[in-house]
């Protein structure tokens, strides 16, 4: 299956939940993210009942510290 992901093309296997992209994608942690799926913000309390689907546009926003 495939979705965008900050506009990159990624190939997923079916059935995944949205609580496990941040592993499958190469993020160490999915701490301090914040995603939405098709312009609509997923507060993290439902990651894991998300399964995501063909074509979907995820944001994905890291939070960092810095000065």
């Amino acid at each position: 299956m495939q979705v965008f992901v900050n506009n990159k093309l990624y190939e997923l296997p079916v059935d995944v939940s949205l609580k496990s992209l941040p592993e499958i994608i190469g993020l160490k942690s999915g701490q301090g993210v914040a995603f939405a799926i098709n312009n609509s913000v997923i507060p993290n309390t439902e990651w894991e009942k998300i399964i995501l689907k063909e074509g979907d546009n995820i944001l994905l926003i890291k939070a960092f510290q810095g000065g």
